[in-house]
């Protein structure tokens, strides 16, 4: 850097940005020269060979005439991506020019480019065009992403933003006045998810939505409406579960979204279904989120991961309330399914009394087995779980290398909470079951080393019904 009198000359004579087989650098030195009458900037090339060249250059007077350009020719997106340290996948070429004009109390810019074969994450683009205008505060803006040469948008986004762009220091970029930003897709395949959501696989389906965002910021209103036609899906979260039959409709209409239809099946029947309705106003009383809704279930197949829990279940829950205070009331039936047990303890014979049971057992084992969904902490936080029941229906069973159990009875659904209440967010919470089952039937192979026994279990009293080993 250089300072003479009132004039300040930055000059750069290298710059690299290391890749992973491959690196960007100047194409050459460039200097930034500030004086009282402006900035100017000569040309900046950055280039990465066969990746592609970023450019930008231009002058900023005090009080004349701004003329500014940056350019992307041919820019990898992969590398892109890795300079802004994307954590999803991206491919393609990026080509854009923005050009500043005006002055820099009233600027104009324009802004035109694209993404050939574009990929995001798994999902291949054809096109990803971007327009963009500024004039007088305010910004139009389009981006329209296009899977399939001849095909639908699968998102086309049209905003207008009152925004402060001056090339000065100003309070806020953000102004009081009105927006809008709308989002539409029409007629899409599901299996784009597959591509953003590794865990889902084999999608198809249909889906259309048309979402405006409009009023003034921090006071904007949602409305529009979301629809998904004869969807199924293999969620590897459930063990490779097949959801079908899945049909949701979504209507918002101001700030409130009403769950009209959302109902899937996963099971052998047509009839194992689950359903939800209900609404979310997303602004309700003192801006607090809002919502009532109801979730019921016959015989719906839930696999909580394979080797935890394989399940069907028949539920009638409702969750009515805000983040302040809400209650859950209702209940659940297990109908039937198996609940996987680890084999958790050593081969020594002890006794439950012993206090040294605790060190015997492997808790690693157990990490990641619970049975409950969870859930926002700051909804547990203020949740009352109004005599919920977990009751096990006709063939539940508690199984194991050793055992077969048959389960009964009932246990009840409670929020536990851990930790002070003095932590900024509060105790620490999670749904829980509180209670005792009991064992109605089954066996347990009993290995003591030397020997080992099967014993047979109807109600709560086991006996040795035979020896296997001894």
């Amino acid at each position: 850097m250089r300072v003479a009198g009132d004039t300040t000359d930055v000059g750069v004579d290298s710059l690299g940005i290391q890749m992973a087989d491959h690196s960007w650098s100047l194409a050459r030195a460039f200097h930034v020269i500030a004086t009282p009458g402006g900035t100017t900037i000569e040309p900046m090339i950055l280039e990465g060979g066969d990746e592609g060249r970023l450019s930008i250059e231009g002058t900023l007077p005090s009080n004349g005439v701004v003329h500014l350009t940056a350019r992307a020719d041919s820019v990898s997106m992969g590398d892109l991506g890795s300079m802004l340290q994307s954590g999803l996948a991206l491919g393609g070429r990026l080509d854009a020019r923005l050009e500043v004009l005006g002055t820099r109390l009233q600027p104009t810019m324009t802004l035109q480019g694209g993404i050939r074969d574009g990929k995001f994450g798994g999902v291949a683009l054809q096109r990803v065009s971007l327009t963009g205008n500024y004039r007088d505060r305010r910004a139009l803006g389009r981006v329209e992403i296009v899977r399939a040469q001849e095909g639908p948008a699968l998102l086309d986004i049209d905003a207008s933003v009152p925004l402060d762009l001056r090339l000065a220091s100003v309070p806020r970029r953000l102004l009081d006045d009105t927006m809008r930003v709308d989002f539409r897709s029409r007629d899409v395949e599901l299996g784009v998810l597959e591509g953003f959501v590794p865990s889902i696989r084999n999608a198809t389906g249909r889906l259309n939505a048309d979402f405006s965002l409009r009023g003034r910021p921090g006071r904007t209103t949602l409305a529009g409406y979301l629809r998904v036609d004869s969807a199924a899906a293999s969620l590897e979260s459930m063990g490779g579960e097949r959801m079908r039959d899945v049909n949701i409709d979504l209507r918002a209409e101001r700030d409130t979204v009403t769950i009209r239809r959302f109902v899937a099946t996963s099971g052998a029947e047509r009839g194992d279904s689950l359903w939800v309705k209900g609404s979310v106003a997303l602004l309700g009383a003192d801006s607090v989120p809002s919502y009532d809704v109801s979730l019921g279930a016959r015989n719906f197949r839930v696999v909580v991961r394979p080797r935890v829990a394989d399940l069907q279940l028949t539920a009638n829950l409702r969750l009515a309330g805000d983040l302040s205070r809400s209650s859950l009331t209702g209940g659940v039936t297990i109908d039937r399914g198996i609940i996987y047990v680890p084999e958790f303890f050593d081969k020594d014979v002890v006794s439950l009394d012993d206090p040294d049971l605790l060190n015997i057992v492997d808790t690693t084992v157990l990490a990641n087995r619970t049975l409950l969904p969870k859930a926002p902490p700051r909804l547990l936080q203020n949740l009352d779980v109004r005599n919920v029941t977990v009751a096990m229906g006709p063939d539940v069973r508690l199984r194991s290398d050793e055992a077969n159990i048959k389960l009964g009875g009932s246990v009840n659904m409670t929020v536990a909470r851990r930790g002070s209440a003095a932590n900024r967010d509060g105790p620490a919470a999670a749904l829980a079951l509180d209670g005792r089952l009991r064992t109605e039937q089954g066996t347990y192979l009993l290995d003591l080393g030397v020997t080992t026994r099967l014993l047979t279990i109807e109600g709560a009293h086991p006996t040795v019904s035979k020896t296997l080993f001894e």
